[in-house]
């Protein structure tokens, strides 16, 4: 039997607005004080070409289609089957450039061009700049592509590798340096940390497993757990 992993983390999401030349201004979302608790359970979609099965959570929370950009901010924790815990630093960002839409050979609407709109850093850390790859499906046969660059920090399993850390109930300041243009910064909030148990039920061959979530609350009020 295949070990199993469950997710648990935690996102601080900003939306950053640019038009062509001079940056809009910055929307920020902070629903901590909300009371509720949502349950998604997802399935592979391969016709979905920002699936994403590993760290980089945007890939299944968010349609980045809609999205003018995105900054995001993720501390994340991997439990395995024996119990063994990682932790992981993941900061993101991608703007897009709303002009340029990008399509597959068969004419499917794939997204927009990603560009690098000049130096970004999180908390002091500079990002790197790395390919922003997609995959989807056109017709029967799984492809991928680049729809330019995106910004990225991540520390991990393998490491210190960015020096970059994710910082619990603090405020984590996001900073871009647009090229021949001004400096932008501003701190995203982030929240309580959470603490989280996973218990294996039954078996598949019995068609009976289940997995028993168990995690603290604490003063965080609005919490996504999404099974997949």
């Amino acid at each position: 039997m295949k070990n199993l992993l469950t997710y648990l983390f935690i996102v601080s999401i900003g939306l950053f607005l640019f038009g062509c030349d001079k940056p809009a201004p910055t929307e920020l979302f902070d629903d901590s004080q909300e009371d509720l608790t949502e349950y998604e359970i997802l399935s592979k979609d391969l016709n979905d070409e920002f699936y994403s099965n590993g760290f980089d959570t945007t890939g299944i929370t968010q349609d980045l289609q809609e999205l003018p950009n995105l900054i995001a901010l993720s501390g994340i924790k991997v439990t395995d089957i024996h119990g063994n815990m990682d932790e992981f630093s993941f900061a993101q960002s991608i703007f897009f450039d709303r002009s340029e839409k990008i399509f597959s050979p068969g004419g499917r609407f794939l997204g927009y061009r990603s560009v690098v709109p000049g130096i970004v850093r999180f908390d002091n850390k500079i990002s790197n700049v790395v390919p922003f790859r997609i995959r989807y499906r056109e017709g029967d046969e799984l492809r991928d592509t680049t729809l330019g660059n995106k910004y990225v920090l991540f520390s991990g399993r393998h490491g210190n590798m960015n020096n970059f850390r994710y910082r619990h109930n603090s405020l984590m300041n996001f900073k871009i340096n647009i090229f021949l243009g001004e400096e932008i910064s501003f701190d995203i909030p982030t929240p309580h940390e959470i603490t989280g148990n996973v218990e294996i039920l039954g078996s598949r061959n019995q068609d009976n497993l289940r997995a028993l979530l168990q995690w603290n609350r604490g003063n965080t009020h609005d919490i996504t757990i999404v099974i997949g």
